[in-house]
C-alpha cells in the first residue's frame, strides 16, 4: 500500500501527528459549531450512543459472547486469530461510531478526531484479518491478564449510563455475595465490548501474540492507546492532588485511572515495538 510506505518512511513525524489529534480533538456541538471545550469531551465521553448497548444488556451480551467464543478459538489454535482480528475490526468501526457520538439534551455532539481514527483503525484491523500475507513478530502472551481484567472489571460507575445490574454492586458494599452475580454482569455483559479503552489491551494482545497485525495498524493503535490512557490517568491524579475533582467522586475517579492501566502498559510495548519496525 502506497500511503502505508510513506507513512513507515515518515514513521515519527506520523506519531507526534497522531499524539495532536488524541489531545487536541475539536467537537461538532449542535447548534454550536465546531468548538474545542474539554468539558464537552468528557461529557461526550461519559455518555456514548454506544454505552446504551449496556443498558439494553442483550447487544452487549451478543458481543461478548463472539468475542469469548474468538478468543477461546484463538487460544486453542493460532490460525484461528485471524477471525478474531476481523471481529475487532468490526468492534472499532462500532465503537469509533458509537463512542465518538452522544445525544445530550437532545443535541448531537460529536468527538471528531475519535471518529475519524477509530474508524480508521478497524478498517486496517479487517485489513489485517482478510488479507494475512504479511504476518509479523510475536508478542507476549503475559498481557493476556491485564486484558482480560479490562474487558470484564466493572466500568458502570464512570459513565452516566447505569447497567440493569449496578443496583447489586450497592448491596456488595454491605453483602459481599452480591458481587458474584454482578462481576459475572459486568463480564459477559458490561462496557469491555464497547469501549475503545477496555478493548483493546486483549484485542492487541491476542493479534499481536499471533502476529497478525501490520505494522501500520499496531502503530495506529498503540498510539491511540498510550495517548487515551496518559490523559485519563495523568488528568485523573492532577484532578485528585490539586482538589479540583470534589471529594465524592475521586473514588470513582481513581477506580477509572486504574481501568486505564492496561491500556497504557499494553500499548506502551506495542508502542515501542511498532515504532521501531520489528
Amino acid at each position: 500500500m502506497r500511503l502505508e510506505g510513506m507513512i513507515q518512511k515518515r514513521a515519527r513525524p506520523f506519531g507526534i501527528f497522531l499524539w495532536f489529534l488524541a489531545f487536541m480533538s475539536p467537537v461538532y456541538v449542535q447548534g454550536r459549531g465546531f468548538v474545542y471545550d474539554q468539558r464537552v469531551v468528557w461529557e461526550i465521553l461519559s455518555s456514548s450512543a454506544i454505552y446504551s448497548f449496556v443498558t439494553m444488556v442483550w447487544p452487549s451480551l451478543i458481543l461478548h459472547i463472539i468475542i469469548y467464543t474468538l478468543l477461546v478459538a484463538s487460544l486453542r489454535n493460532g490460525r484461528y486469530t485471524r477471525y478474531f482480528v476481523l471481529m475487532a475490526g468490526f468492534e472499532y468501526l462500532l465503537i469509533g461510531i458509537g463512542q465518538s457520538i452522544s445525544i445530550i439534551d437532545g443535541r448531537l455532539e460529536a468527538l471528531l478526531s475519535n471518529l475519524i481514527l477509530i474508524i480508521l483503525l478497524g478498517i486496517l484491523w479487517l485489513r489485517d484479518g482478510t488479507d494475512p500475507a504479511e504476518y509479523r513478530g510475536r508478542g507476549p502472551w503475559w498481557f493476556l491478564p491485564l486484558g482480560l481484567f479490562a474487558f470484564v472489571t466493572p466500568a458502570g460507575a464512570t459513565t452516566s449510563a447505569v447497567p440493569p445490574w449496578f443496583w447489586m454492586w450497592k448491596l456488595a458494599s454491605t453483602q459481599p455475595l452480591y458481587a458474584i452475580p454482578a462481576l459475572l454482569a459486568d463480564a459477559m455483559a458490561g462496557f469491555g465490548a464497547v469501549a475503545y479503552c477496555l478493548f483493546t489491551p486483549l484485542a492487541i494482545t491476542v493479534a499481536g501474540r499471533e502476529g497478525v497485525l501490520r505494522p501500520l495498524t499496531v502503530r495506529l493503535t498503540s498510539t491511540l492507546g498510550v495517548a487515551f490512557s496518559s490523559i485519563i490517568i495523568g488528568s485523573s491524579i492532577v484532578g485528585i492532588l490539586s482538589g479540583a475533582i470534589p471529594a465524592a467522586s475521586q473514588l470513582g475517579v481513581a477506580w477509572n485511572a486504574i481501568l486505564h492501566l492496561p491500556l497504557l502498559v499494553t500499548c506502551s510495548y506495542y508502542l515501542a515495538v511498532g515504532w521501531e519496525g520489528r
